[in-house]
């Protein structure tokens, strides 16, 4: 297997692996292991499991990009704006199971002692600029945008917690339903 392949298959696992067990339960060894690599080779590509942590959230990061991107073919800003939550409610039932990926790993790094982390607002500040934008697009003064952008996000992520730890998966497409309509009479 060429290197770069056993990179992004040892970042795939891992993914899977930290959403399933949680970052804290998930060692180097069980994601080489899982991903048919050496456990010795593993370090090669990272010296920690925080540094293949962080190549996760960047490669959510990178997709998220390409996703938003991809919602800039809609033209009216509230359809894109809609566009994105329906994208979350369509992810609902991983959501109810597992909680949000990105807060999950952002809480688990956050809770390392001593450590600074960088990657994790990286991936919530592209969802924000892109809603901010959207925002703008629809009329609302920057700095109102940027508060529609930050409620959004934030009761996003509150019904994903929410859903999860209630296992009440309604809970959040009720939230995303009345939020659609919301955007919509804007």
């Amino acid at each position: 297997m060429p290197k770069s392949n056993k990179r992004d298959r040892l970042v795939q696992v891992a993914t899977d692996l930290f959403q399933r067990q949680g970052y804290e339960n998930v060692s180097l060894n069980d994601v080489a292991r899982e991903s048919s690599v050496l456990q010795g080779n593993i370090y090669y590509y990272f010296k920690t499991k925080r540094l293949l942590a962080i190549a996760v959230l960047k490669t959510w990061e990178n997709q998220l990009v390409t996703a938003l991107t991809a919602l800039e073919e809609k033209h009216n800003p509230r359809e894109r704006i809609i566009a994105f939550l329906e994208f979350a409610n369509s992810m609902g039932e991983m959501y109810t199971a597992w909680g949000c990926p990105i807060a999950n790993l952002s809480h688990a790094l956050l809770s390392e002692p001593g450590e600074n982390l960088d990657p994790a607002p990286c991936v919530y500040q592209v969802h924000l600029t892109w809603l901010k934008r959207q925002f703008e697009a629809i009329g609302y003064p920057a700095k109102e945008a940027e508060l529609q952008s930050q409620q959004l996000l934030s009761e996003l992520q509150g019904g994903i917690h929410l859903a999860h730890v209630m296992g009440y998966r309604e809970l959040l497409e009720t939230l995303l339903v009345r939020y659609c309509e919301q955007i919509r009479a804007l």
